[in-house]
């Protein structure tokens, strides 16, 4: 009788413990005294090297191609234009979902436009999640990532407006570019 007690009270406790949440609740004031951890992850900056170039060249020859297959002309003016043809590939569904590298090679095309219009850079930024091609402005920590920008937004499904894509970047764009860059130490 005692050890059918016993192994009721060690089931009744193993169950009231399974019970207990992992997550401390805190109160309003202890969350507002919380302190978050918001070190910055650190991160490697170097110019794209030859290898990535080339690659980055036959990215756009990729979508140079697809173009003139669909449209008739190659030729990426760097405008507005621009933005409409891609537009259009997404629209006329010339791109398979599954298809990242052509996806991932449009980022490129749609990157050389924000090269062209705001003066930013391309570079390798590499952190603790990998290495990225990216872009950026002057030798600022301000980046943006085109390269993957479609790719990620049909991996889950979402709607892709080019113009208002562009538009927003160019916004946050404009607006890193109008502040104060940091003194650099010799």
């Amino acid at each position: 009788m005692q050890l059918g007690l016993l192994l009721v009270a060690t089931l009744f406790s193993s169950a009231a413990q399974a019970q207990e949440s992992v997550f401390t609740t805190l109160s309003p004031e202890e969350l507002a005294e919380y302190q978050f951890d918001d070190s910055e992850i650190p991160f490697e900056v170097s110019d794209i090297n030859l290898g990535q170039r080339a690659i980055m060249e036959r990215q756009r020859r990729q979508i140079r191609d697809l173009m003139q297959r669909h449209f008739g002309s190659d030729r990426l003016r760097g405008d507005d234009a621009d933005l409409v043809r891609f537009q259009q590939l997404i629209d006329d569904q010339r791109i398979r979902s599954s298809d990242v590298s052509t996806w991932q090679a449009l980022g490129i095309a749609f990157g050389d436009l924000l090269v062209a219009r705001h003066g930013l850079q391309w570079v390798v930024y590499e952190d603790e999640y990998g290495a990225s091609k990216a872009l950026r402005w002057r030798q600022t920590d301000n980046f943006v990532f085109p390269v993957t920008l479609f790719s990620k937004r049909v991996q889950f499904e979402e709607a892709i407006d080019v113009v208002n894509l562009y538009a927003e970047l160019s916004q946050t764009i404009t607006a890193f570019k109008a502040r104060p860059e940091p003194l650099q130490m010799p």
